[in-house]
Parts: structure tokens; C-alpha cells; sequence
């Protein structure tokens, strides 16, 4: 029965599966979006449009500018086979994409929409996602250590 499945479908029936509820969950989610009413769609349609030419026209030469400066900045030795560039930017893309999404807790600005919506003040998002970005590139630096350590070996 399998294979005969397998013959016609061209996969595994957990693949069959696995598509139907990616399917489902994406369903629900647009269903929430475009049919709720709390949101308006043309308001969502606009976010997309705008997030996507606000990246790709004003994110994406920032990114590239910010990654040549990195790189200038960042000279390895010939012999090591650890790039130091790429402990430097994970964290930092996780510390920009946190700022991204936290932005107006972070420079204060929410203060009164998370006050209605939750009922109490807004714990300090600053001194947080500082202390997160400090662990962020703590780790990496220690990641970057041990693995120098290991190539010399």
C-alpha cells in the first residue's frame, strides 16, 4: 500500500502530512490577518510592502555598508582556518533584529500603548536588550576563543 502510495505521490505519506498542516497553519494564520476583526487587511498589505522597500532600499545598503566596515576592521591570519568576520555578525544581526522588533520599548516610545494593553509599566527593554547584546557577543568571543584555541592544536 506504501509503495504503491509512494508511486503515485512520488514521496512518503508523512510528507503528504507534513505539507497538509503546514498548509492548515498557514491558512490560520492569513485567516487571522485578512478576516479578523481587529485588523484590516489593506493595513497588513501596506506593512508588507512598505517592510519590503524599506529593506531592500534603505536595510540592505546599510547592511552592506556596515559588513565592509566589519571587514576592513577584521584581519585574519592566513594560517588560521577560523573566520573571526562571522563572530561578529550573528550577533549583531540577533542584536539588530531584537532592536528591530523591541524599537519603541527600547527607545521608550511604547511606553503608553504597553501600558493599556498589559496594565502595568513596561520593565526597562533598554537595560535588557543591552545586557542581551552583551551576552550575545560575550558568547561569540568565547565560541571564537575556544575554536582558535583548537586550530592551533
Amino acid at each position: 500500500m506504501i509503495t504503491a502510495f509512494r508511486r503515485y505521490y512520488g514521496a512518503s505519506p508523512l510528507h503528504l502530512l507534513g505539507h497538509l498542516v503546514a498548509f492548515a497553519i498557514a491558512y490560520y494564520a492569513l485567516s487571522e490577518v485578512f478576516l479578523s476583526r481587529y485588523s484590516h487587511w489593506v493595513n497588513w498589505v501596506a506593512w508588507f510592502v512598505g517592510g519590503a522597500l524599506l529593506h531592500d532600499l534603505v536595510f540592505l545598503p546599510i547592511y552592506v555598508l556596515l559588513d565592509a566596515i566589519a571587514r576592513l576592521g577584521v584581519v585574519d591570519h592566513p594560517l588560521r582556518h577560523v573566520n573571526a568576520i562571522n563572530h561578529i555578525r550573528v550577533p549583531a544581526v540577533m542584536a539588530g533584529v531584537m532592536f528591530l522588533v523591541f524599537f519603541p520599548l527600547i527607545l521608550g516610545d511604547g511606553r503608553e500603548n504597553y501600558v493599556n494593553d498589559v496594565g502595568h509599566g513596561p520593565p526597562d527593554f533598554l537595560a535588557r536588550w543591552l545586557l542581551i547584546c552583551a551576552i550575545l557577543f560575550g558568547a561569540s568571543a568565547l565560541v571564537y576563543a575556544i575554536r582558535l584555541r583548537r586550530s592551533r592544536a
